[in-house]
């Protein structure tokens, strides 16, 4: 396993993340002109209950065949049966509660959106599960591909139910039409007979145990707020909430999460090299860093000019949140290749204490925000949490390799600096640029801050990398990449054989 092929196979779903983001982000232009607040607020709701029903059921099969050695087609198919059990039992528990969740939430919406979003687990359950030895091989270019399908169905079904005039059944019908797109493509690109067996379960229970529990937290963690703040704050308050939370997420994890599962697939294979895997963590940590993180804080020093821009001045509320919100995002890919870690070493027992921590920590100062002073300081408790968990999270992916959450700070010491001149830079700019009042002088003035953000980030970086000597890390692999005279990769392997 080299370093090129997660390379590669991370720049390839990152580049389909980027057209499905840019995809989202377009639908979300349009569909904020013509729903409100409240109808995203409500589809957030319902959403919210489906992602948790589903992390409560979650096995995390595709890991657990991707850790293993040999692989049977016993195993296979029990991926496949152990899958469809699961979407078909979600469907049931979604079914089962959404006219309970209705009369407690008083939206009788809720149960009409709920019977409507259990079509999706239903048929991602069908998926092909001969996918897994594209991606055993590091080859995702199937499931880039299915990804891309899902996306594009969901764009139009979106578009076309909001140009019928349907409301918020608009987000619905994206909900729905992407996921099962993307499922029965899987069985185009990967073809596979059905089989129904439970011979291998054993093995990946044994597994997914700890991740399935991690995995859990993790989405109560991430969703659970949302109840929060609807309950306290109203649907309207929710619906900013919302929307602030996925358009910073947006910024950045268009990129970041196509990365963790080839870098789960490298590092599992590294296991047996511990100073090439703490090399390779390193410099994938770095790299995340110093290509990722900038999206996240020029995307929340522009959200003052970019809201109200192309979303409408009913949005601009939402502004002071993604100033708190978008920045520690933007930093959370410093954990990513931690998570990844220590699932290739086995160590999923620590990722579900972390993850458990993490609710222990956010529910609470979240919940005291938002009843004592409002929606804006529940952003700001949510936000304080998360940087205390990166560094809780940077010392366990640490000790696992030996080196010290000081030690990861340091070694991408170069990008701060570059970040906050980035982000002072634009604040001045902005200051010295004239505000137009007609939508195209806008677009200008927001096309001018973007490139002088990206010009003074570039430029600090690099100066910065050049006064340290020119050491090896994210400057030197980015510039290899941009070169026409080194091919991507080309450096990687020869170097990795």
């Amino acid at each position: 396993m080299r370093r090129g092929g997660i390379a590669r196979s991370a720049g390839l779903m990152a580049a389909v993340q980027l057209v499905s983001k840019c995809l989202d982000f377009g639908a979300i232009l349009i569909l904020a002109r013509l729903l409100t607040p409240e109808d995203f607020g409500l589809v957030a709701l319902a959403a919210g209950v489906m992602v948790i029903v589903g992390s409560l059921t979650e096995v995390p099969v595709t890991e657990a065949l991707i850790q293993r050695g040999a692989l049977s087609p016993g195993e296979v198919s029990a991926a496949f049966t152990l899958t469809l059990l699961r979407g078909l039992l979600i469907a049931l528990l979604l079914l089962g509660m959404a006219a309970p969740l209705a009369g407690l939430f008083d939206e009788p919406r809720l149960a009409a959106i709920l019977n409507t979003l259990a079509l999706a687990p239903l048929i991602q359950g069908c998926a092909s599960p001969a996918m897994i030895h594209a991606l055993r091989a590091l080859n995702y270019a199937a499931l880039a591909r299915s990804h891309l399908y899902g996306k594009l169905a969901a764009f139009v079904a979106m578009l076309a139910v909001a140009a019928a005039g349907g409301g918020y059944w608009a987000l619905v019908a994206g909900l729905v039409t992407g996921p099962v797109i993307a499922s029965l493509s899987t069985h185009v690109l990967a073809p596979w007979s059905l089989r129904l067996s439970l011979t291998g379960v054993r093995g990946i229970f044994r597994f997914a145990g700890w991740v399935t529990l991690s995995r859990m937290i993790f989405t109560l963690n991430q969703q659970i707020d949302r109840f929060v703040v609807g309950a306290i704050l109203g649907r309207p308050q929710l619906g900013l909430y919302a929307m602030a939370g996925d358009l910073a997420s947006l910024a950045t994890y268009t990129l970041a999460a196509p990365v963790s599962q080839p870098l789960f697939a490298g590092f599992a294979a590294l296991q047996a090299e511990p100073l090439r895997l703490r090399d390779t963590y390193l410099l994938g940590q770095q790299i995340l860093l110093a290509v990722i993180a900038p999206a996240g804080f020029l995307f929340a020093a522009l959200a003052g000019d970019l809201v109200p821009l192309v979303l409408g001045a009913g949005w601009g509320a939402m502004v002071p949140i993604i100033w708190w919100l978008a920045p520690v995002i933007a930093l959370q890919v410093l954990t990513l290749p931690g998570q990844a870690l220590l699932m290739a070493l086995g160590r999923t027992r620590v990722l579900a204490a972390r993850e458990g921590l993490s609710l222990l920590l956010r529910l609470p100062v979240t919940l005291f925000a938002a009843l004592a002073f409002g929606l804006v300081e529940a952003a700001a408790a949510r936000a304080l949490a998360a940087l205390v968990m990166i560094a809780v999270m940077l010392s366990l992916a640490g000790g696992a390799i030996g080196i010290s959450a000081t030690q990861q700070i340091r070694h991408c010491a170069r990008i701060f600096p570059a970040l906050a001149l980035m982000v002072a830079g634009v604040a001045l700019a902005g200051q010295a640029l004239p505000v137009p009042e007609q939508a195209p002088g806008g677009v200008l003035r927001l096309g001018l801050l973007c490139a002088i953000g990206a010009l003074i980030y570039a430029g600090s970086l690099l100066s910065l990398w050049r006064l340290a000597g020119r050491p090896e890390g994210a400057e030197r692999w980015i510039l290899a990449r941009l070169s026409a005279a080194h091919p991507p990769g080309a450096a990687d392997e020869s170097g990795s054989r």
